[in-house]
């Protein structure tokens, strides 16, 4: 067995104070962009349940679709292109955030729809 210890833990201890907190501050501020994302991210998700649990699986899947294809990938090209790494990581707040409205959006009118009561009068019947 292997007495050395394993560095890759203990990779900050020997570190000056200043560049320990340099080497922290990037993935400190990763994970700060994404907390920014937690509330979003709930909604949307709640949004895409509750259209599967309704039977409508391709409002599910086109958020989805939306999320991913149309709005972060380009968000992610476009915000890296002009604010670098920064913008980047603000790439996936902003598809969150876009989408959670988007969603609630979709959501409350499906509802609005389906619970309004059917007309009988104007509806044709065999």
């Amino acid at each position: 067995m292997d007495t050395k210890e394993d560095r890759r833990i203990y990779t900050l201890r020997d570190e000056a104070p200043v560049r320990a907190v340099v080497k922290m501050s990037v993935p400190l501020n990763v994970l700060r962009h994404l907390m920014c994302i937690l509330p979003f991210v709930g909604t949307v998700s709640m949004c895409r349940m509750s259209f599967q649990a309704m039977g409508k699986p391709q409002f599910a899947f086109g958020i989805t679709l939306v999320r991913q294809l149309i709005l972060y990938i380009p968000l992610l090209l476009l915000l890296n292109r002009c604010f670098g790494f920064s913008g980047m990581l603000w790439a996936q707040p902003l598809t969150e955030a876009v989408m959670m409205a988007v969603s609630l959006l979709l959501l409350t009118g499906f509802i609005r729809r389906i619970s309004e009561p059917a007309d009988i009068t104007n509806q044709n019947i065999l």
